[in-house]
């Protein structure tokens, strides 16, 4: 019977995603180009084997970038139960990024659009929630930076991944804080 938590299920999510990881960081193989009859094949699997565990070949990255962002989601809780601020739990996002640094360049490339950054961004609007509106007008304005921090952040990220992380988490900060006075000075123009 192939229930979710056995050990021949877990070992055939484990092939599959090792399988998928592997064409696209080895091989440079966009995700949209790899099959399910290469998986399988790959795996030595069949396609109904394939499919009792997942979607599609989509469905397979999202999982891992899902479980990758669970792991920096609890890096971070534990983080803000120390008292960590948002400055360090920024640099801990930075550090996970760069510690895996091949996959995201390729999922932010294929995909671009990452968890990560949502995951992120969740737990610091939970960490601040207490603060009313997180000191915008509205909250149709927090709405707003949310939306302007996912999708920048997201790229801001895959520009530094794609001159190889050449800069520190501290000075990818140091960038982001000019980045804010600059933009903070439009209003003054």
């Amino acid at each position: 019977m192939n229930k979710k938590g056995n050990r021949q299920t877990q070992e055939t999510d484990e092939k599959i995603v090792r399988a998928v990881t592997g064409m696209m960081a080895r091989e440079h193989i966009p995700i949209s180009k790899i099959t399910v009859s290469e998986i399988c094949s790959r795996c030595g699997i069949h396609r109904s084997t394939f499919y009792a565990h997942y979607l599609d070949i989509y469905d397979v990255a999202e999982k891992v970038e899902k479980t990758m962002a669970e792991k920096l989601g609890e890096t971070i809780r534990d983080k803000i139960q120390e008292g960590a601020g948002a400055r360090e739990c920024f640099l801990t996002s930075l550090d996970f990024i760069r510690e895996y640094r091949e996959f995201y360049l390729l999922y932010f490339e294929q995909m671009r659009y990452s968890e990560v950054i949502n995951t992120s961004w969740d737990l610091l609007r939970e960490k601040w929630s207490e603060e009313e509106n997180y000191g915008f007008s509205s909250m149709k304005m927090v709405e707003y930076h949310g939306a302007f921090m996912l999708h920048g952040m997201t790229s801001f990220i895959l520009l530094w991944l794609e001159k190889g992380c050449e800069e520190t988490p501290e000075e990818l900060l140091g960038y982001l804080l000019e980045i804010s006075e600059a933009l903070y000075k439009i209003k003054e123009w």
